[in-house]
């Protein structure tokens, strides 16, 4: 997915650096198979790793968790509609200065923020935050697909092979009697 850049930026301090109106959001899903026609489905169970990326954070697998992924694909293979949110939350229990990042698209919006925990309260959770955040409202961007063959293990041509020469064998012995 390759969003719009963004067309509002809300910057307060902390946390340190920016967004700018050149940055956009940005994700890739890598996919156990290609999308079939599908309404409204979470896809989360057949994405195998995932990017998102806004001009100044990345987020994967590796560093966040997939809080959702929801897609509508039409007939065509075309994706019309989609939910995809990627958090690094605020780590447990939480501290002042503790960092908490999302990056999510919509039909309707794409937003990367960074919100920092300024203030912990007595209960454990941020009483006061601050955020820094890059956004467009709807102006969606586009999906595009690279559908990555397969190669067959070499296995698989050595197990061709056997059963060629198998069936040359059988053949040269029913010759023979």
């Amino acid at each position: 997915y390759t969003g719009n850049t963004f067309t509002s930026v809300n910057e307060n301090e902390p946390p340190a650096g920016t967004y700018d109106t050149s940055m956009r959001v940005s994700i890739s899903l890598e996919l156990e198979a290609a999308l079939g026609e599908m309404a409204a489905t979470d896809i989360s169970g057949v994405i195998t790793a995932y990017t998102f990326f806004d001009g100044r954070n990345e987020l994967t697998q590796n560093n966040s968790i997939l809080e959702s992924a929801i897609f509508t694909v039409n007939s065509s293979g075309t994706v019309t509609n989609w939910t995809a949110t990627a958090r690094s939350p605020f780590p447990d229990p939480k501290a002042d200065g503790d960092i908490e990042l999302l990056i999510t698209s919509t039909l309707s919006f794409d937003i990367g923020a960074i919100t920092v925990c300024v203030t912990v309260s007595e209960a454990g959770s941020c009483s006061v935050t601050s955020n820094d955040q890059g956004s467009i409202f709807f102006t969606p961007g586009s999906w595009s697909a690279e559908v990555t063959p397969v190669p067959l293990p070499a296995s698989a041509w050595l197990l061709a092979t056997a059963l060629g020469m198998a069936a040359g064998l059988r053949r040269r012995r029913i010759k023979r009697t």
